[in-house]
Order: C-alpha cells, then sequence, then structure tokens
C-alpha cells in the first residue's frame, strides 16, 4: 500500500548512517557520522544511492496545469520555510510523516523536511513550489545584468572580494564569482553596487540601472526568501548614499523588518548545530544570523527604535573561526572582526534592554542609584574583558587595507552609550556620577584620536555601513550632551573645544570619506538647538507650511 499522501502515526523515521538530507533540494551529502536518533539499517550503500535523493520535480501534468505556472517549460523552483513551534503546521504532527531515508515527504504540490528529530523540539521546514508563491508575477521586473557589466563583470567582483569582502565576509568567497547566477540575479547586482565606489567600470546609467532594479526585485522576493536572498539584502544595506541630507538614512528601519521577518520565515533563529545539513551550509546559516542579528542592534541603537530580535527567540550558538573556512591571513583578520562584532553586538544588547527600553525607563526612575552604578560597574567589567579577548590582537593588525576601524569605533561607541544612560539617571551629587563623565571623557577622545590619525590603509578599506555612518553621528550628538550638562565654566570650555575640533574633523575626512558625512550634518543641526530661533518658512503662495499630520496634530513650522 502507498504512503503517499500519508501521514502515519506508527511510523519510524529512517535515515541510512553518515547521510543526512542536504538544503539544497534533491541531493543528498556525506554526512559526518551516523547520527543516533534515526539509527536505521538499509542494507548495502549501492542499493541507497539509486533512492537517497528526495524527487521534488512535479509530475508533468501537475507542471502543466499548476495555478500560477509563470514559467512553463522551465524547472520548477521550492521554497522551504521553517515550521515554528506554535504554527498551525505542528511540528508534533508533522514528525509523523513517513520519511524516506533522505529525511523527505513529499506530496505532489507540498514536501517536508527533518532537519532534527529532536523530541522535545523537532525541526521541520515545509517545502512548497514557486509558482505557489507568485514568486515572480508579470510585474516582476526584468532586466540581463551581464549584458549591462559586458566584459568587466570580473573586475567589478573582484574589487568586492578584495575590498569590501575583505571587511564584511558574509559570503563563501567562492560565490563571489559563481558564473552560474542568473543574468538576473539580485544578488549580482547587489555586489556591483557595494564595489562601485571602488570600480571605475560601473557607470553612472548602470548603477542606476541596478539600484532601480534591486528596489523593484527585493521586495518581491522578500515573500519567498531564501538564503541567498537575506544576504542580498544584509549587504544592499550597506549600499553607498547617492544624496547626503540630515536624515539620510530613509527606509532603513522598515528595510531591516523585512530582513528580520526573512530570517524568521527560513529559521536562522533557530541553532543548526544538530542538524543533519552540510557543515558548510551551517556555517553560512550561523554567519548570515550573527550579521541580520549585528545589524538588528546598531541600527536601534542609531536610529533610537526597539531591536526587532530578542534573546528569547535564537538559540544560535556564537560564530567563530570554524564558520569561516579560509586560511588567508586578510580573511582571518576580516573574519576575526565579525566575531568580535557578534559579540560586542551581545554586550550592546543587554545596555539597550537594560536601560533604553521603555519597560526598563519606568523601572529605573525608582531605582537607587547604588543599584544603576552597580550594574555601570558590571557592563564596564564586561567591555574590559571584551577589549583584552578581541581587541587588543585585532589593533596589531598591518594590512594593506585594515578593516578594523569598523569594530574600533563601534568598541568606543558602545562605551559612551553606556555613559549616557547612566548620566541620565544618577544625580551629579553622586560620586559615580563624575566617574562615569571622565569615562565618557575618555571614550570620546579616543573617537577623535580615531578619526584625527585614519591611515591610508584604513580610509582604503571598506567600512561597515550604516553602522559606522551611526556611530560617528552618536559620538557627536552625546558631545553636545555633555556640553549641556556641564556645570562649571571649565567643562563648557573644554566641551565646546571638543566640539569645535570634531566638527573640523568630519567635515575634513568628508571629502573623501563619506562614512563622516551624515555626523558633520547632524552636528551641524544640534549646534542651533541651543542659539538660534528659527525661522518661519513660507510657501510659494505665502501661507505657513504645516507638518505633523501622521500626530493629527497640525503644528506651524516656526
Amino acid at each position: 500500500m502507498s504512503n503517499r499522501g500519508s501521514c502515519n502515526p506508527d511510523a519510524t523515521p529512517v535515515v541510512d548512517e553518515g547521510y543526512a538530507v542536504s538544503a539544497v533540494l534533491g541531493t543528498a551529502i556525506k554526512g559526518r557520522g551516523p547520527r543516533s536518533t534515526f539509527r536505521y539499517h538499509l542494507g548495502a550503500k549501492s542499493s541507497l544511492e539509486k533512492t537517497n535523493r528526495p524527487d521534488l520535480t512535479p509530475d508533468k501534468s501537475s507542471a502543466e496545469t499548476g495555478a500560477n505556472d509563470f514559467n512553463s517549460g522551465s524547472p520548477r523552483g521550492w521554497t522551504t520555510q521553517f515550521v515554528g513551534l506554535s504554527g498551525d503546521q505542528d511540528p508534533f504532527v508533522m514528525r509523523h510523516c513517513l520519511f524516506d531515508v533522505s529525511n523527505c515527504y513529499k506530496q505532489p504540490e507540498w514536501a517536508c523536511l527533518r532537519v532534527n528529530g529532536d523530541e522535545e523540539a523537532p525541526t521541520h521546514f515545509t517545502v512548497v513550489p514557486d509558482d505557489h508563491l507568485d514568486a515572480k508575477p508579470e510585474y516582476y521586473p526584468a532586466i540581463n545584468l551581464r549584458t549591462s557589466l559586458g566584459s568587466h563583470e570580473h573586475e567589478i567582483l573582484t574589487a568586492y572580494r578584495e575590498i569590501v569582502h575583505t571587511s564584511f565576509p558574509l559570503l563563501d568567497s567562492q560565490m563571489i564569482n559563481n558564473r552560474s547566477r542568473r543574468d538576473d540575479s539580485v544578488m549580482l547586482a547587489v555586489m556591483c553596487l557595494i564595489a562601485s565606489p571602488y570600480s571605475s567600470h560601473m557607470t553612472k546609467q548602470v548603477k542606476v540601472d541596478f539600484f532601480s532594479y534591486v528596489f523593484r526585485a527585493l521586495p518581491l522576493q522578500r515573500r519567498h526568501p531564501k538564503i541567498e536572498t537575506v544576504e542580498a539584502a544584509v549587504l544592499f544595506l550597506q549600499r553607498p548614499a547617492s544624496i547626503h541630507r540630515a536624515p539620510s538614512t530613509p527606509g532603513l528601519w522598515a528595510e531591516l523588518g523585512g530582513i528580520v521577518g526573512m530570517s524568521h520565515e527560513l529559521g536562522l533563529n533557530v541553532s543548526p548545530a544538530k542538524w543533519n545539513i552540510p557543515d558548510a551550509h551551517r556555517s553560512r546559516r550561523i554567519r548570515l544570523w550573527w550579521a541580520v542579528y549585528i545589524f538588528d542592534k546598531w541600527c536601534a541603537l542609531g536610529l533610537g527604535r526597539p531591536p526587532y530580535l530578542s534573546d528569547e527567540n535564537a538559540n544560535v550558538p556564537l560564530v567563530t573561526l570554524e564558520d569561516f573556512k579560509n586560511d588567508d591571513p586578510v580573511s582571518t583578520v576580516s573574519a576575526k572582526q565579525f566575531i568580535a562584532m557578534a559579540a560586542l553586538s551581545r554586550i550592546l544588547s543587554d545596555i539597550l534592554s537594560i536601560f533604553y527600553s521603555l519597560r526598563s525607563i519606568h523601572l529605573l526612575r525608582t531605582a537607587p542609584a547604588e543599584e544603576v552604578a552597580s550594574t555601570f560597574n558590571v557592563f564596564r567589567g564586561q567591555l574590559k574583558t571584551f577589549k583584552g579577548a578581541y581587541l587588543h590582537e585585532l589593533f596589531a593588525t598591518d594590512l594593506f587595507r585594515d578593516p578594523t576601524g569598523t569594530v574600533e569605533l563601534a568598541f568606543y561607541t558602545v562605551e559612551i552609550v553606556l555613559c549616557r544612560a547612566v548620566l541620565r539617571k544618577v544625580d551629579e551629587k553622586h560620586d559615580i556620577y563624575n566617574e562615569v563623565r571622565t569615562y565618557a571623557k575618555s571614550a570620546l577622545s579616543n573617537i577623535a584620536t580615531l578619526l584625527q590619525q585614519l591611515q591610508i590603509n584604513r580610509l582604503r578599506a571598506f567600512w561597515w555601513n550604516p553602522i559606522s555612518i551611526l556611530n560617528f553621528a552618536i559620538a557627536g550628538s552625546f558631545m553636545f550632551s555633555l556640553l549641556l550638562s556641564s556645570i562649571n565654566d571649565e567643562e563648557i570650555e573644554y566641551w565646546t573645544a571638543q566640539i569645535r575640533e570634531f566638527r573640523r574633523l568630519l567635515e575634513l575626512q568628508s571629502f573623501g570619506f563619506d562614512i563622516t558625512r551624515l555626523a558633520s550634518t547632524r552636528m551641524e543641526l544640534l549646534a542651533t538647538v541651543n542659539n538660534q530661533k528659527g525661522t518661519r518658512k513660507a510657501t510659494a503662495s505665502g501661507d505657513s507650511e504645516y507638518f505633523g499630520g501622521d500626530l493629527m496634530v497640525e503644528l506651524e513650522m516656526i
């Protein structure tokens, strides 16, 4: 009797020793060893090889009659979706499906993959045809990227690999020059755009066409994300700004929300440590999750938003060097910076939760100053430990392109964010107050020194964007905060001079270093807060301009 289309509660999960289902559907890979949970003896290896590849290609009749089949005649694509513990597709029901030797259970229009058979938390992915997800509707933008790139594709991707990848090693290096990519690959377009400041082969018109394509294609791909979709979206966050204005992060938080949503669709927040997947794919998932985590925390900080991610809903182990399989010394430095940023982001996450969440604001109103001071000292100890474990080695880097400016700036930023939070809660009469201001003074001095002593090897490198852009801006705004809270002439004169010098350095560097432009513009605006009355702005008709409609209040522009 056929078991197709049934979920037999008495079925015994089976998988051959040493084999696991591949994350790439339709293949089986040799595993590292037997998985005792699924151990089952099926006889000779040769007989197994004929059956251990799940056939997820639909019958011809099914493909021809499938709804919304926009690509008739082409191989049908499938998308995996993570099965959550609380969803309607109960994983405790799905685990009773009669899986084959590849841990796959397939029906004509639906399939299920089992990657972990843990009895307390079984892990499954459903697999559905792309055409059922309206993956490429008729209005999906059409483009041939390689026609636009001509013979320059290799040179542009080489610039990406040598400059961007050596600072932000999200991708496997062999993925960068992957000639098997489709001519309309969003990843190809994104890599070229990120590398465009370092290559003369990306003409203005090509960049306009590529930006237009990605802005239209990526939102559609979010509806049916694959791993590469999330990777491309994370990279696209770091695109160079075409126009520099004071609010130069338009749409950033909404974009990041889409990335977090795609990550959850793919189960990136769940540890793949015990999954039956290839080691390379396991490392790829871990790297990508921590990239999303890093950007979530730092963008939340810089934009003043609550982070999308909570530690209660993630259990992915901290990324390690094992997740970056490359012996190249330059790549080793970039991998260590990536790991350091992940570890630092965990400290930042705790600071945001304890000092900057709406709930914490309520709790801290009644917290004694001694408790706040104790928490400050705990975090200061963590930062000291972090510096010894990660930064001392990275600071000794001597490379043609030194990528470590990102993590150094980030470390000082966490220090000042911690100080800013404590100074808001502790009275100036408390003993810890002056100690915190001194600590803040040191951190800001380090950022100013970093900016003043920028060497050509750091200017040549790729800085993580928008993290570094926002961090310089945070440093500038905190200087104004310390100035406005100064209580004697000596402090006022000191911070006035520091602000003047920091603004000069930002403006000086911004001519060839885009990372400082936002901070320079923001400080110019903040400099008018306490000493210049705004002027009334009139429209062409002479009427005053109004704003604030989203608040259901008409506020007259002063």
